[in-house]
């Protein structure tokens, strides 16, 4: 199935977890991000309840130091 990251389209398998995806995509061990799921946050303590869906779109918002 389709699903976008950060506007890249990418095959993905059905029934996955958008903590399985984030792995597969090695971002799970990056500190200071957030993770949209169709323009809603979905909090780190959800990632691995949340199943993707044909046409999704994943947003990976970092984290920067400074002011």
């Amino acid at each position: 199935m389709k699903v976008y990251l950060n506007d890249r389209e990418i095959q993905t398998e059905e029934n996955q977890s958008l903590f399985n995806f984030l792995q597969s995509n090695q971002l799970t061990d990056r500190n200071g991000i957030a993770v949209a799921l169709n323009d809603m946050v979905v909090p780190k303590t959800d990632w691995e309840q949340k199943i993707l869906e044909e046409k999704d779109h994943v947003m990976i918002i970092t984290a920067t130091a400074g002011g």
